[in-house]
């Protein structure tokens, strides 16, 4: 898939990219996999790689709150949680952030997830994510989760950047 101009202009207004946890950074539901050496390694390079952009990164999940903050706390990420309503807490990042939705990627896999994919200036679903998801992402990966998926999404930036300077990029 090549990047379109109207891929390439969405992406340009990214100063935000939110996660998704379960399906989407990590493969399983076990928070245990955020403390794996290719898990922190891999998170840490795209949270450096956004930075260096200018471009903040966080997670959502459903997932209890402390025990996800507790992970993540040693990388410079937004955490946030809910069981059910993840559009509030995105809208909560982002105006802590002075951003709007269309500053936001967002990342995500499960009907849960959905309503604030289509809110979200651009939106990325890995290849497992369910088939109502993968109609409403503006890109389907075709990798699956972890650290696939993180350098996928990097990738895309990648491919941004090669557009701008005039060379036709397939993502």
């Amino acid at each position: 898939m090549f990047l379109s101009t109207e891929m390439v202009q969405k992406l340009d207004n990214i100063k935000i990219v939110l996660f998704d946890l379960n399906g989407v950074l990590i493969k399983s539901n076990s928070l245990d996999d955020i403390c794996k050496p290719d898990f922190e390694f891999c998170f840490g390079e795209l949270v450096n790689y956004f930075k260096s952009r200018g471009i903040k990164i966080g997670v959502i999940t459903a997932n209890k709150e402390e025990s996800v903050r507790k992970k993540l706390s040693k990388f410079d990420s937004e955490v946030g949680t809910s069981t059910i309503n993840k559009l509030k807490l995105a809208e909560e990042i982002l105006e802590r952030n002075n951003l709007s939705f269309e500053n936001l990627l967002y990342v995500g896999d499960e009907i849960f997830d959905l309503e604030l994919m289509r809110r979200a200036g651009f939106s990325i679903a890995p290849a497992t994510a369910s088939r109502t998801i993968k109609r409403n992402a503006d890109y389907v990966t075709e990798t699956t989760a972890g650290e696939e998926l993180m350098n996928a999404v990097k990738n895309i930036f990648v491919a941004v950047d090669e557009v701008k300077n005039g060379k036709e990029q397939k993502i």
